[in-house]
């Protein structure tokens, strides 16, 4: 299969989600959990703090966490000004818990962050603009 092939279909547009659906998600952001109460706040601010026009949501793993890590993701899922998600993966490991992350989303563009990264306010319209290139399939930072 050619890249012309694999990226046919793909019609990813900063500001255009979806000509199917214009309320489908368009970036859904993975953040996997474990036993990080202590360290979890100063991550929720940031996501907090980002922007963007594109239709997007947080997916939320608790990797079966002992500690307050549930409660405050519960607290900022009723707070959040965008789609939040709380999955419990109870198997531990982050392959694990990015495995749930990306099988419980319906968006086109599949983004991981770690619970101790703090993402720029404007992150997900950068990685929506990175995937209107009909060449990228995937990127890392």
């Amino acid at each position: 299969m050619t890249d012309n092939q694999l990226f046919a279909d793909r019609k990813i547009e900063c500001g255009n989600v979806d000509s199917k659906n214009e309320h489908a998600v368009l970036v859904s952001l993975v953040v996997c959990t474990r036993n990080r109460a202590t360290f979890l706040p100063q991550h929720l601010v940031a996501l907090a703090a980002i922007k963007s026009e594109i239709l997007w949501d947080i997916i939320f793993v608790d990797n079966n966490s002992s500690d307050d890590t549930a409660s405050l993701l519960a607290q900022f899922a009723q707070q959040s000004t965008v789609p939040v998600s709380i999955v419990h993966e109870k198997i531990a490991g982050l392959s694990n818990a990015r495995n749930a992350g990306w099988r419980h989303s319906k968006a086109k563009i599949i983004a991981f962050t770690d619970d101790d990264c703090y993402p720029s306010p404007d992150f997900v319209t950068n990685l929506a603009q990175a995937f209107s290139e009909k060449n990228i399939g995937f990127t890392g930072g």
